[in-house]
């Protein structure tokens, strides 16, 4: 189920990159009509390239938050040794029982 929906999402977002830039987006093809608000000029512009920067780093630092969260949340040593090695963390995960499966 996710899947589809992530991959909807990255074609609306797409679209709505494409919007951007002074060519636009046929949506009504085969009319000559292109959705556009022309922010960032041409495709592959400064300001694109500039957008594309700031917005990778802020989707890293999203998933950085999203992973770290778990590990925070519980507390999570990972008691580094002198040697510059670390230990597998100890998390404690609740025993969950499948129903029907025996």
């Amino acid at each position: 189920m996710w899947l589809p929906l992530c991959a909807g999402i990255g074609c609306l977002l797409h679209l709505l990159g494409d919007m951007l830039t002074i060519e636009g987006v046929p949506l009504f093809w085969p009319l000559k009509i292109r959705l556009k608000v022309p922010i960032l000029g041409h495709t592959q512009s400064v300001r694109e390239s500039i957008l594309a920067t700031i917005l990778t780093f802020v989707l890293l630092f999203l998933c950085w938050s999203a992973l770290l969260q778990p590990l925070v949340k519980h507390n999570v040593d990972f008691n580094y040794s002198v040697s510059g090695g670390y230990s597998v963390p100890n998390i404690q995960v609740p025993n969950i029982t499948i129903p029907g499966s025996g």
